[in-house]
C-alpha cells in the first residue's frame, strides 16, 4: 500500500482524519488478530478506505493457530521477513498494490482453515477461492497486478482453473536463459549447472513429472552455448500443457497436498521435503490458473514448513528449475534451497 501522497497533510488535517478514523467501527477480524487497540496498519487501512471509498473487507472469525498466520497477524506487511516469504528474493521490493495484503488474507481465510481441517471445503474449491482472493482481494476490488505491472487477472478467470474457461490462453509458453540468474553463469544454481553439464549439446524432451502420464507431459527444449567447454549461456523453451489437459495436474496436486495434510507429526523430514518439492513442480509445470500460480504454491509450502518448526523459504527460481528437471532431480534442487534457508540466520 502506498501512503506517500498523504505525507504533507497539515497537523490540523491529520488530527481531523485521526478523529474520523477512530470513530469508524472496527471490521471483523480473525480472532488471532484481536488486540486491545487497533494496530497502526488497521488505522492506515481505515484511513485509506475513507480517502478512496474502497470498503474494508470483512474477515472471518475462524480460529487458526499456526506460525505463519501468527507472523501475518503480528507483523507489518512491509516487514522484511514477510516480504522474504512471498517474493523471489529477500531484498525484493514489492511494488504491486495489494499483493501482500491479498496474499495474507488468502492464507488466513482459506488455506489455513482447510489445511487445519477447520473447513468443509474441498481442495479444488479451496484453491479456487484462494486464487480469487489473491487476484481480486476479499472485497473484490483490490486487484493484484502481474509482474508486467499493467495486466490484472480478468474477473471471469479469477478463481477459475484454465480447463474451466474458454480462453485464447490455451497453451502458454515459458522462455528463459542465463539472465534469469543475474546475467552471470556463476549465479546459476549448482543443480541447474549439473543439468546443463549433463546435456552439453542441448535436449528436446518431455519434462519427466511423476504422477503425470508421458503423453500429458509438456514439451521442453534446451539449447546450450559454450566456448572452449565453458558455459556461456543457455536458452530454455517450455510449452505448458494445453488448457484441456491441465485438469490432471490439479487432480494430482490434490492427491499430494491431501497426503501432506494427513502426515503424522513424526514424519521424516526427507519425506516431507520430497512431497513439497513434488507439489511445487506440479503447480509450476502444470499451470492450473492463467496467472499467479507459483505464489500460491510457495505460500502453501511456507505455511507447512513453519508448521513443522522450520524456516520458510524465499521463492527464488525454483519454478524455473521445476520445468527443466525430472521429479528426482527437482527434489534434490528443492532440498538444496531448503538447506540454504535453514542455515541462514534470520
Amino acid at each position: 500500500m502506498r501512503f506517500s501522497r498523504f505525507a504533507r497533510l497539515t497537523p490540523t488535517v491529520l488530527l481531523m482524519v485521526t478523529a474520523l478514523v477512530a470513530a469508524l467501527p472496527l471490521s471483523r477480524s480473525n480472532s488471532a488478530l484481536a488486540t486491545p487497540l487497533p494496530s497502526c496498519s488497521e488505522l492506515l487501512l481505515k484511513l485509506k478506505s475513507v480517502l478512496t471509498g474502497v470498503p474494508i473487507p470483512s474477515r472471518s472469525s475462524t480460529q487458526v493457530n499456526s506460525p505463519l498466520v501468527d507472523h501475518l497477524n503480528s507483523r507489518s506487511l512491509s516487514d522484511p521477513e514477510i516480504v522474504r516469504l512471498f517474493t523471489r528474493h529477500a531484498k525484493d521490493v514489492v511494488v504491486h498494490p495489494y499483493y501482500l495484503e491479498n496474499m495474507a488474507d488468502s492464507i488466513r481465510e482459506v488455506f489455513a482453515p482447510w489445511f487445519e481441517k477447520n473447513s468443509s471445503s474441498s481442495y479444488k474449491r479451496m484453491l479456487k477461492h484462494q486464487h480469487a482472493i489473491l487476484t481480486q482481494g476479499l472485497n473484490g476490488k483490490n486487484f493484484y497486478l502481474s509482474s508486467s505491472d499493467t495486466i490484472r487477472m480478468k474477473k471471469h478467470r479469477s478463481g477459475q482453473f484454465r480447463y474451466e474457461t474458454t480462453s485464447l490462453f490455451n497453451r502458454p509458453v515459458l522462455e528463459f536463459s542465463m539472465n534469469a540468474f543475474s546475467d552471470s553463469p556463476g549465479r546459476c544454481p549448482v543443480y541447474l549447472r549439473e543439468f546443463l553439464d549433463k546435456h552439453q549439446n542441448g535436449l528436446y524432451y518431455k519434462t519427466p513429472i511423476e504422477g503425470i502420464p508421458a503423453d500429458q507431459r509438456p514439451d521442453a527444449k534446451l539449447y546450450v552455448q559454450r566456448i572452449n567447454g565453458a558455459l556461456l549461456d543457455f536458452h530454455f523453451y517450455y510449452s505448458y500443457p494445453s488448457s484441456h489437459k491441465s485438469e490432471i495436474y490439479v487432480t494430482q496436486l490434490e492427491k499430494v497436498m491431501t497426503k501432506i495434510r494427513d502426515l503424522p507429526r513424526e514424519t521424516p523430514q526427507d519425506l516431507l521435503l520430497s512431497l513439497l518439492a513434488d507439489y511445487i513442480q506440479l503447480f509450476s509445470a502444470g499451470l492450473p490458473f492463467d496467472r499467479v500460480n507459483y505464489s500460491i504454491a510457495m505460500s502453501h509450502v511456507n505455511y507447512i514448513l513453519m508448521s513443522y518448526g522450520l524456516r520458510g523459504m524465499e521463492n527464488g527460481e525454483l519454478d524455473l528449475a521445476s520445468v527443466m528437471l525430472s521429479t528426482d532431480e527437482f527434489r534434490k534442487a528443492f532440498k538444496f534451497e531448503f538447506e540454504k534457508t535453514q542455515n541462514h540466520s534470520q
